[in-house]
């Protein structure tokens, strides 16, 4: 008898708490908020252990490596801003001036960006009257990209800023550290290179 007491008053007692749940809504939804947070919480917490164990990006070489050169681009190229110059633009005209008259296809290739992205970085250069195209002695059916008087004077005052930023970045770092990071950057290339997923 006791026992079908207590059955009586604990059913009582939760139906008394739907029937209040229904008659107040903000109350429903509040409660059924609450428990949708717990549960997204309780998701995100096992899947971050469980994906954490197996690989932490926050630690992959790639994503490291990658952030670097993202950030290391952006302060050259606001090095290079004062003199309305961009980064890719410098980088051009330093391969012209070092290497001398450049096809668009040999800029590329030295560039490492597909032929079109070279064509508009030309483009521009020409307009801004740094290089000039003419035809190539050996093969008058190509054109060479050659410096004008204005874009050899402009990198050759801007050179000096390459080497002061490269300077920067190996600012306080023994040389015997900065030959192993250079050893471990090649292998790591080498690896890349000799991997058939990552050839095109």
């Amino acid at each position: 008898m006791l026992i079908e007491g207590l059955k009586k008053t604990f059913k009582s007692q939760v139906h008394g708490l739907y029937m209040k749940l229904i008659e107040n809504s903000e109350l429903t939804k509040g409660l059924f908020n609450l428990l949708y947070e717990i549960k997204s919480v309780i998701l995100l917490k096992n899947r971050e252990e469980r994906f954490c164990m197996a690989f932490d990006l926050n630690k992959c070489v790639n994503y490291i490596s990658s952030n670097m050169t993202k950030k290391i681009s952006e302060a050259f190229g606001r090095w290079l801003e004062k003199d309305n110059i961009t980064r890719i633009q410098w980088i051009a005209l330093y391969f012209i001036y070092t290497r001398g008259p450049q096809s668009q296809r040999e800029l590329s290739m030295l560039m490492e960006i597909n032929d079109s992205s070279t064509m508009r970085l030309i483009d521009r250069l020409e307009r801004e009257n740094w290089v000039s195209r003419v035809r190539s002695n050996e093969d008058r059916r190509v054109m060479k990209v050659i410096l004008t008087d204005e874009g050899d004077a402009l990198i050759t005052k801007l050179l000096p800023i390459g080497e002061d930023f490269s300077q920067l970045l190996i600012k306080d770092i023994d040389p015997h550290e900065l030959y192993i990071f250079q050893k471990v950057q090649q292998k790591m290339f080498d690896n890349i290179m000799h991997d058939s997923k990552s050839k095109k």
